[in-house]
């Protein structure tokens, strides 16, 4: 590897601006300082260029035998005075010195913006529909590459279609969502029922949500009545059941009625309904393998982790941005209150409310603030759109 030296007495004007002058070092002592003054390797490149007469010049130049000795030193200016010199450090780096060699310049950022732009230019308006409707979301990439597969796979058997080739049997849409309260199962429901509907799968992007309570008459024999009837608002879009397995876990016919009814109601209406069940990841493991008519039906399992720390963190300050609030000094909150989530998940297990557990601390943050600056008097419009740490107390 060339690198230069220029002398403090310098008499070239027009390379004093180019390179910074510096003493004369050894081996070591230039591999520190260019690290540490992250030397520009484009100007080496063309110094070299100006001031060596040739590169066959160069490899005449006797070089250093041993790696350790002090390097070969080469006056690349043999008739003038001795302005710039240069070090042979070929056994450290390897830097060509040809211009047919010079590295390649790096991209300007108007460079990596136009290369964004072409790329997503490119993606399908599908693939542009679900990268929107997830770009609000905190984590969950691994939830959209999962309903990117489902979505590919209809547009393509679309497309077989359309050309006459023959048509892979659909594979059951009905869905299990799998994962603790807060971790966005209701919020990606939603997400479907609009890609689905979109794809021309579903009449329409409505979700009916219901529970247990929603399905179970009071007295026996008035379920399978109350449950057909909640299907069937739900016909043309997506019925969500929450805490499904709570339909089986009580020793009773009530939940029996309720199975049966949904089991049947799918079968009827399998081109234009689809049906996601949802709860705790073991307690939804046992529902489905309750009854084999379950199991057929329910194939495609879908896992909603819980939010880390510091997702949970973001959560609360996407909160704050769409809601017109700031938070001052982020930094001293933002470590008290990883401290406090990481208890709160530990005490309350899977029983933790995730997004859920922000949306009620911010709720009580901005009524903490409300108080605050009645009692304070000072309402004006910088104050109004600023929590403090005050706000957060738990």
């Amino acid at each position: 590897m060339y690198f230069y030296n220029v002398e403090e007495d310098c008499q070239d004007r027009e390379l004093e601006m180019n390179v910074e002058p510096i003493h004369m070092m050894n081996v070591e002592e230039w591999e520190s300082w260019l690290i540490d003054n992250n030397v520009c390797m484009n100007v080496n490149v063309s110094i070299l260029k100006r001031f060596n007469t040739s590169k066959t010049d160069l490899e005449q130049t006797p070089l250093a035998s041993d790696a350790a000795s002090e390097p070969a030193l080469i006056d690349s200016r043999k008739n003038s005075a001795s302005l710039a010199k240069v070090f042979n450090m070929s056994n450290r780096v390897n830097v060509p010195v040809s211009s047919q060699q010079e590295a390649p310049k790096k991209p300007s950022s108007r460079d990596v913006l136009r290369a964004l732009a072409l790329q997503e230019s490119k993606k399908s308006p599908l693939i542009k529909k679900i990268d929107r409707l997830f770009s609000e979301f905190v984590g969950m990439s691994h939830l959209k590459e999962e309903v990117y597969r489902q979505a590919s796979f209809i547009k393509v058997q679309q497309m077989r279609k359309e050309k006459n080739i023959t048509v892979a049997a659909s594979p059951s849409r009905h869905m299990v969502f799998k994962g603790n309260p807060g971790t966005g199962k209701t919020t990606v429901a939603r997400v479907i029922a609009d890609i689905y509907h979109e794809l021309g799968v579903l009449d329409t992007n409505n979700v009916v949500e219901t529970d247990r309570s929603g399905l179970i008459a009071e007295y026996l024999g008035q379920t399978a009545i109350k449950t057909k009837e909640v299907i069937e608002s739900a016909i043309g879009g997506v019925l969500f059941i929450d805490e499904a397995y709570s339909l089986t876990e009580q020793s009773n016919q009530y939940g029996g009625e309720a199975v049966d009814m949904l089991l049947k109601m799918m079968e009827d209406h399998r081109d234009n309904l689809v049906v996601i069940v949802a709860g705790y990841g073991d307690k939804m493991d046992r529902f489905v393998a309750s009854n084999l008519g379950l199991q057929s039906r329910f194939n495609r399992y879908m896992d909603f982790p819980d939010y880390s720390e510091e997702e949970l963190w973001e959560i609360l300050l996407k909160l704050c941005k769409a809601n017109s609030y700031t938070i001052q000094d982020q930094s001293l909150l933002k470590q008290r209150l990883l401290q406090e989530f990481e208890l709160q998940k530990k005490q309350q297990g899977k029983h933790f409310g995730n997004a859920r557990y922000i949306r009620n601390l911010f709720e009580k943050a901005i009524e903490s603030q409300s108080y605050r600056l009645i009692k304070e008097s000072t309402a004006d419009y910088y104050s109004l759109q600023l929590l403090n740490e005050s706000d957060f107390s738990m």
